[in-house]
C-alpha cells in the first residue's frame, strides 16, 4: 500500500548540479582526455572513454520523445549517454529523476517508508546551458525521464547506448511522486553562458572629471571601483590616512586600457600611478606600476581592490585562501584568521600576507554560483631577517619587503577585496611561536618609505566564475595558480632516501624494559632522543616503521637479519596492547600506556596500526613465515571495531581506555577506518568489513566533504580544517574504488586529492635576504615548493603529502590527468630538499635527517624546535615504496629526469 509521497522540485539542469552528480557517481560529464587536447601538430588524436560489453550488442543512437506523466524508476547495467538540443520554452518541459541511491538502498528504504525528497534529483532539462548538454548517465544509475500534460509540442532528445542494453523496473510499493503544484508554471532561466569575456567599462565622471571602473561579472560577482587608486600614508606618529583617486586619463593602446593618475601628497612630493588593463577569456589582468616622485619620512602602502554588489557580507560567500580557509568560518579556531570569534566581535577586516598561503591566491564564491579569484602573478615575496621574526605584530618600514597580502574587507554595505602592497596583514594575525596558540587580535602593518628609490610594479588577475560547485571553483582557482608559477620539480636521489629512512628508523629502535619501540622525539641536529613515549601509529608510527624495515630486508642482504629481527620486536611489543576493546595506543617512557589524547584511544592511530599489522602479517607470509598473532591482534581490533558503527553510520573519534565506551563521537572523521576495513576484507573476505567501509564512506561524503570541507585529521588540533583529513580520505575513497571499481570512488578521491593539494606550495618563497643559514633551519637558496602547510588556525609547515605519492600517481593513471602526475613527482623529490644528503649535510645529524617542520611565514624558515619524529622517515618511505608497488615503470619515470 503506497503509503507517502515524496514532493519532486524541478531544479534547471546546470553544470554545478551535473558535477555535484557526477562527484556522488551518478553521471559523468563529457571531458576530453589529455592526449586528445595535446594532439600533435599534423596528426588527429583518439582515445576512447570507454567500451561497451559486446554481451548488449553493437552501439546505437536513439531519439526520444517525452510524454509520459508517471514516474517508474529504472537501471541499466551499462553506461549511456544524453544528448540535449537547444530546445526552450517552445516545447514540453522534460524532467529527469535521478535518485541518490543504489537499487538496494532505495527499495530497502522504501521498505522502510524512509525515502525522502533529498534523495532524489529532479533536472529540468530544457534549456540545457554550455557545459550540461551532454553527459554520461553511469550504469546502475536508477532514473527516469517525464514531462507534465500540456498542448506545447514535444521536444526529443537523443541517446546514444548499447542496441540490447535491457532496463531493470524498480517499481516503489510505499512512496509516490508529487511534482510541485507550480512545476507546470516553472520559470525556465535564460541559457547561462560559460564566461568567455568578461566586462570592462567604465564608471561616470566624478565632480573632478575622475572615472573609475566597473569589472563586469556574472551575477554577483560584478566588481566596481570610482577611486582605484588607493594609497595609505603613515607618518612618524604612527598615525594613517587614507587617500583615494580616479582616473585623471584613461586611453585605450592596442588591447589594453590604460589609467593614470596621479596624487599630490604636498608640494614637493607626488605618487604617479599607472594600471594597465586587459581581458582575456575569463579572467581580467591589471598591472599596476607607482612612481613616487620627492622624499618624505613618511611611509605607505597601495592597494587595487574593489568592491562587490551592496549588500553582500563575508557571510554571504565561500571564502578560499588556500591552506587557510575553505567556505564559511566554521571549523576554523574560533580565534584565527578567519575565527567565527573574531567576526562577531566586529572585525570586519580579513587581509592575510601571501607568505602564509601555498599559492598568493584569493577568492569568493557566491550563493548564486558566482565567483571571483584574485592571484598576484608576480610574487616575490623578498623579506628580511627582524620582519619576519616579529612575534609582536610592530609596524615596520623596509624598502626591501617585496611580498604583498590579499583578502577582503567588510564595509558600507559591500565587500572590498583585491590585493595590498607590500604585504600588511590584519585584523587578525599569528604570533608564529606557538602551537595550536599564538592567534592575535591585532595588525601586522608593513609599509615602504615615501622615497624616490621605491617603487611597486605588481600585476593582479582576477578570474570570474559562474556555475560553479565551491569544490569546482577553488579546484579551478587553485589549478590556475598551479598552471601559472608552474612548480620545478629539484630531483631527488630515491633510492638513497629510501635506504637512508630505513637506516636511520632501525638506528633509532630503543630496547628498554623488555619492550622495542621507537621513541616519539629526537633532536634532528644532534641525533639525540628527546622523548621516549613510544606510538603505534599517527606521530609515532612504530607499526609502520616494522613494515618497511621488513620491506627493506628483503631487499638489502646485509641489513636482512638486522632489520627483520628489529620488525619482529617492535611487532611483538605492540601485540601485548590489549584490542577488543582497546586500552592504549602506546607506551609511555618509564612505563605505563599512552595516547595522543589523554586516555582516550584514537580510530585514527588504532586502524593505522591495525591496518600495517596486517600488511606486515601478509607480506611476511608471501614469504613463506607465518605470523598468526599478528593477524590475530589486528582482526580482533577488526571485529570488534565492527561492533562499534554508529547507529547512523561511521565511528567514533575516541574511546574511553580499556572500556570500549566511546568518549568523542564525531563520526565526520570516520574515513580514518576506510583503509584498514578494505585491508581487513581483501585478507579475511569478511563481507561485513566492505559493507562497513561503503557506508562509512557515504556518511563522510555526505557531512561536509562533497561540499569540500575536510575536517579532524589530526589528533592534535581536532575537528578544525586540515590537510591530514583530506589525504586520508582521498586514501579512503581510492581503496574503496580499487575494491569496488565504482566511479563514485574515484570522483571522491579526485575531489579529496583537488582539496588536499591545495595545502601545497606551488610557489618558492625565499628566506628573509639579510639572513645566514645559522640563523635559519630552512636554509638559503632551497625551494620551498612542495612543502605544505599543515592546518588551518596556524602557519606551521610540513613534508606529510611525501605520504601521498602513490595516490595521486593512481589519481594520474585512473583519469589520465597530467596535472596528477605533476603533483605526484612534486612530493616525491621536493618533499625531500631540506634532508640531509651527500654534499648538502646542512647542520643535520646525518644523511636522510630532516626536521619535523618549519614555517614559510613569520617566523619565515625557522621551527618550534629542531625535532624529528618517526613519522617523517616513514611518510618518504610510503611514498617511494607504495609507488613502485603500484606501477614499476611509472616508478622509473618518475624518479629520472
Amino acid at each position: 500500500m503506497i503509503s507517502t509521497s515524496i514532493r519532486l522540485k524541478p531544479e534547471p539542469i546546470t553544470l554545478a548540479l551535473l558535477e555535484q552528480l557526477q562527484a556522488e557517481g551518478l553521471i559523468r560529464l563529457f571531458n576530453p582526455t589529455e592526449r586528445t587536447i595535446q594532439a600533435l601538430p599534423g596528426e588527429n588524436a583518439v582515445e576512447s572513454l570507454y567500451e561497451s560489453p559486446e554481451e548488449y550488442g553493437p552501439h546505437k543512437l536513439i531519439a526520444v520523445g517525452v510524454n509520459k506523466y508517471k514516474v517508474r524508476l529504472g537501471t541499466h547495467p551499462d553506461h549511456e549517454e544524453f544528448l540535449i538540443p537547444a530546445h526552450g520554452n517552445e516545447v514540453k518541459p522534460v524532467y529527469l529523476l535521478i535518485c541518490r541511491l543504489r537499487k538496494e538502498e532505495a527499495l530497502a528504504s522504501d521498505r522502510q517508508g524512509t525515502l525522502k525528497t533529498e534523495d532524489f534529483t529532479c533536472l529540468s532539462l530544457y534549456p540545457a546551458p554550455r557545459g550540461a548538454e551532454m553527459f554520461t548517465m553511469l550504469a546502475g544509475t536508477l532514473h527516469c525521464e517525464f514531462t507534465i500534460p500540456g498542448d506545447k509540442a514535444i521536444g526529443p532528445f537523443y541517446v546514444t547506448e548499447s542496441r540490447d542494453l535491457p532496463i531493470e523496473w524498480i517499481d516503489l510499493n510505499r512512496h509516490s511522486f508529487e511534482l510541485d503544484s507550480q512545476s507546470d508554471q516553472l520559470v525556465q532561466p535564460e541559457m547561462p553562458q560559460r564566461i568567455r569575456k568578461v566586462g570592462l567599462c567604465l564608471t561616470e565622471p566624478d565632480g573632478n572629471g575622475q572615472r573609475g571602473v566597473v569589472l563586469k561579472g556574472p551575477g554577483r560577482s560584478t566588481l566596481t571601483e570610482s577611486l582605484p587608486v588607493r594609497i595609505e600614508i603613515r607618518d612618524e606618529s604612527g598615525e594613517t590616512e587614507q587617500v583615494a583617486s580616479g582616473y585623471d586619463v584613461i586611453k585605450e593602446s592596442g588591447s589594453e586600457w590604460i589609467g593614470e593618475a596621479v596624487i599630490r601628497l604636498s608640494e614637493k612630493q607626488s605618487i604617479r600611478v599607472t594600471d594597465r588593463y586587459s581581458v582575456e577569456a575569463d579572467h581580467v589582468r591589471i598591472h599596476r606600476s607607482l612612481k613616487v616622485a620627492g622624499r618624505s619620512n613618511k611611509a605607505f602602502l597601495s592597494q587595487l581592490t574593489f568592491r562587490t554588489e551592496e549588500g553582500l557580507t563575508v557571510l554571504d560567500a565561500n571564502v578560499f585562501a588556500p591552506g587557510m580557509l575553505y567556505g564559511t568560518f566554521n571549523n576554523i579556531t574560533k580565534t584565527a584568521i578567519g575565527g567565527m570569534e573574531n567576526y562577531v566581535s566586529g572585525m570586519k577586516e580579513l587581509i592575510i600576507r601571501e607568505d602564509r598561503m601555498p599559492a598568493p591566491t584569493f577568492g569568493l564564491h557566491f550563493k548564486d554560483g558566482s565567483s571571483v579569484a584574485i592571484l598576484h602573478e608576480n610574487a616575490l615575496g623578498d623579506t628580511t631577517f627582524s620582519e619576519s621574526m616579529d612575534t609582536e605584530a610592530v609596524p615596520f618600514v623596509d624598502a626591501r619587503f617585496q611580498f604583498g597580502s590579499l583578502g577582503c574587507v567588510e564595509e558600507e554595505g559591500a565587500l572590498r577585496t583585491g590585493f595590498w602592497f607590500p604585504g600588511t596583514e590584519g585584523g587578525a594575525t599569528y604570533s608564529g611561536d606557538t602551537f595550536p596558540h599564538g592567534q592575535m587580535k591585532k595588525w601586522r602593518r608593513r609599509y615602504h618609505p615615501l622615497t624616490e628609490e621605491v617603487r611597486h610594479d605588481y600585476s593582479v588577475s582576477i578570474r570570474f566564475g559562474q556555475d560553479e560547485s565551491f569544490p569546482r571553483y577553488f579546484n579551478e582557482a587553485w589549478r590556475r595558480a598551479w598552471t601559472h608559477y608552474a612548480p620545478e620539480v629539484v630531483l631527488q636521489d630515491s633510492e638513497l632516501i629510501r635506504r637512508s629512512q630505513n637506516k636511520i628508523l632501525h638506528s633509532v629502535v630503543d630496547r628498554t624494559d623488555g619492550r622495542v619501540t621507537l621513541p616519539i622525539a629526537f633532536d634532528s641536529v644532534s641525533g639525540k632522543v628527546l622523548e621516549r613515549d613510544a606510538y603505534m601509529g599517527f606521530t609515532g608510527r612504530s607499526i609502520e616503521t616494522a613494515y618497511f624495515l621488513l620491506r627493506e630486508a628483503a631487499r638489502d642482504s646485509e641489513a636482512a637479519y638486522a632489520y627483520r629481527e628489529s620488525a619482529y620486536e617492535i611487532l611483538r611489543t605492540f601485540c601485548e596492547i590489549q584490542m577488543c576493546p582497546p586500552t592504549t595506543e602506546g607506551f609511555a617512557e618509564g612505563g605505563g600506556w599512552i595516547n595522543v589524547i589523554r586516555d582516550q584511544p584514537s580510530l585514527r592511530a588504532l586502524s593505522e596500526g591495525a591496518r600495517y599489522m596486517l600488511k606486515a602479517w601478509e607480506f611476511e607470509k608471501q614469504a613463506g613465515r607465518d605470523h598468526s598473532e599478528w593477524h590475530k591482534w589486528a582482526m580482533d581490533f577488526g571485529n570488534w571495531l565492527l561492533g562499534q558503527e554508529l547507529p547512523g553510520g561511521g565511528y567514533p573519534r575516541t574511546w574511553k581506555a580499556g572500556t570500549g565506551e566511546p568518549a568523542q563521537v564525531y563520526p565526520e572523521s570516520s574515513y580514518n577506518a576506510i583503509p584498514f576495513l578494505i585491508q581487513a576484507y581483501d585478507i579475511s573476505g569478511n563481507p561485513g568489513f566492505i559493507e562497513s567501509a561503503v557506508r562509512t564512506g557515504e556518511l563522510c561524503w555526505i557531512h561536509g566533504q562533497r561540499d569540500g570541507f575536510f575536517v579532524g585529521g589530526t589528533l592534535d588540533n581536532p575537528n578544525v580544517i586540515d590537510k591530514e583529513a583530506a589525504t586520508i580520505s582521498m586514501r579512503a575513497y581510492m581503496t574503496l574504488y580499487e575494491a569496488t571499481w565504482e566511479p563514485k570512488w574515484l570522483e571522491r578521491a579526485k575531489a579529496a586529492g583537488d582539496a588536499a593539494e591545495t595545502w601545497i606550495y606551488c610557489w618558492n618563497v625565499p628566506m628573509p635576504t639579510d639572513a645566514t643559514d645559522e640563523q635559519l633551519h630552512w636554509k638559503q637558496g632551497v625551494s620551498t615548493v612542495g612543502v605544505q602547510l599543515i592546518a588551518t588556525g596556524h602557519s606551521l609547515a610540513d613534508t606529510y603529502m611525501a605520504f601521498d605519492v602513490a595516490e595521486y600517481a593512481k589519481l594520474y593513471k585512473y583519469t589520465g590527468d597530467e596535472h596528477y602526475a605533476e603533483v605526484s613527482r612534486i612530493l616525491l623529490h621536493n618533499t625531500k630538499l631540506m634532508m640531509a644528503m651527500p654534499g648538502r649535510p646542512y647542520d643535520l645529524h646525518d644523511v636522510g635527517w630532516i626536521q619535523e617542520h618549519w614555517s614559510i611565514a613569520p617566523r619565515r624558515g625557522v621551527g618550534m624546535s629542531r625535532i624529528w619524529l618517526p613519522w617523517v622517515a616513514v611518510s618518504h618511505l610510503c611514498g617511494i615504496v607504495e609507488l613502485e608497488d603500484f606501477d614499476t615503470d611509472l616508478y622509473r619515470t618518475f624518479t629520472t629526469a
